[in-house]
């Protein structure tokens, strides 16, 4: 049996996304993320989406800059948009493939990868951004380390240091004392790094940052780092979530994720549906059985507590979740007819009627888990409708 579900990729509202997150951003120019798949919704699709857009694209691993380039390639284009390596690279192989992927901007976040790219590396032209560690405390050298760095690439003639980058622990708390202890590191280190390099970019803002104007927010209205850093880092809100903020509201969700009705059923009071019997009918009622279970991507913890949306209706999941198959409770059919539902419905898990936030609240997750775990066997489909 072919798969009944689908990743339904709108690309218009993809494009409406980044266009007013840009409005956000000054005049920044835009690294496009589109790590993890474009975050489950298909990095073919949204690059190409994305193109006339995007100002760059942002990925996590070699691999994925590799796909990104070949897209590339495809297309007519004079120049390729740069693709910058947020975790950069940590193999000694990729180091001696660069030359595959001529528009590499890799981020350097420890010293070991300094001394990999000046050992390893071929004599080409290589561009990187540092990761400065302003207080997260995950990948990032500190000021000593950033500065060390800086000076010691000044007599590496193919090696040019284009930008310097952070990112922020608490980017939805922009009134948190993390993000202004943020804040006044990296103003500390352009105090130091900006008048011997005055051509230096930044990048600082993700998708929090740039929907809150953290920055303007954090300082009372006194900077804002959206319009000082000369790129930003849209990922979670280019893809329409955004659940922290009343300005999210504006964004478009781009994927729907969908199924079909299997079949439907009736049960009696008394009856049992599915793996532990988890949920008994109260009274004569009916259900629809879909074509979707955990191995898709819809979550197990749904179980008994998620809703779908069919024909105009939320259906709450009743019983167990299983590995193919998703059971739901269906509506009086003695006022719908018995054929409102039937076998071949659609019905949506989430998407333009019921919000991935508000599912991932009720899975005790977060969007981009629920984005990033729809499943390899369900195809990723072009579907334009806003």
């Amino acid at each position: 049996m072919s798969t009944l579900s689908r990743a339904l990729i709108d690309l218009n509202a993809l494009q409406q996304n980044i266009i007013y997150l840009k409005q956000h951003a000054s005049t920044a120019k835009v690294w496009a993320v589109v790590k993890a798949n474009a975050y489950g919704h298909s990095v073919e699709l949204c690059v190409k989406s994305l193109l006339n857009h995007a100002d760059g694209f942002a990925v996590a691993h070699w691999e994925e800059a590799l796909e990104i380039q070949h897209i590339l390639e495809t297309q007519s284009l004079s120049s390729f948009p740069p693709i910058l390596l947020l975790e950069g690279i940590n193999s000694d192989n990729h180091y001696r493939q660069l030359k595959h992927v001529p528009s590499a901007r890799l981020v350097i976040h420890s010293i070991s990868q300094i001394k990999s790219l000046i050992s390893l590396a071929p004599k080409i032209p290589i561009y990187i951004w540092l990761k400065f560690d302003s207080g997260m405390h995950r990948l990032g050298l500190n000021e000593k380390e950033l500065i060390e760095i800086l000076n010691q690439l000044n007599s590496y003639d193919h090696i040019s240091v284009e930008g310097i980058l952070s990112h922020f622990a608490c980017a939805e708390e922009p009134q948190h004392d993390l993000t202004q202890q943020q804040l006044k590191a990296v103003n500390h280190l352009k105090t130091i790094v900006q008048p011997k390099n005055p051509l230096m970019q930044w990048s600082l803002c993700n998708s929090a940052g740039i929907i809150h104007q953290l920055s303007k927010s954090a300082l009372n209205q006194t900077q804002d780092l959206t319009a000082s850093s000369e790129w930003i880092r849209p990922g979670i809100a280019l893809y329409g979530s955004f659940p922290i903020d009343k300005a999210g509201t504006m964004l478009k969700p781009v994927m729907s994720f969908t199924t079909k009705i299997l079949s439907t059923k009736k049960l009696s009071v008394g009856d049992t549906v599915g793996y532990g019997a988890t949920f008994t009918a109260s009274s004569n009622m009916s259900i629809a059985i879909l074509g979707v279970g955990y191995a898709d991507g819809y979550p197990r913890i749904l179980s008994n507590q998620g809703e779908v949306w069919c024909q105009g209706y939320k259906l709450p999941v009743v019983g167990r979740i299983s590995m193919d198959l998703t059971c739901v409770a269906l509506p009086n059919l003695n006022i719908l007819g018995p054929d409102y539902f039937t076998a071949g419905n659609e019905v949506e898990l989430w998407g333009k009627n019921i919000n991935v936030d508000e599912v991932a609240l009720v899975a005790k997750t977060i969007s981009y888990e629920l984005l990033t775990g729809v499943g390899s066997r369900v195809p990723r489909i072009k579907n334009n409708i806003s």
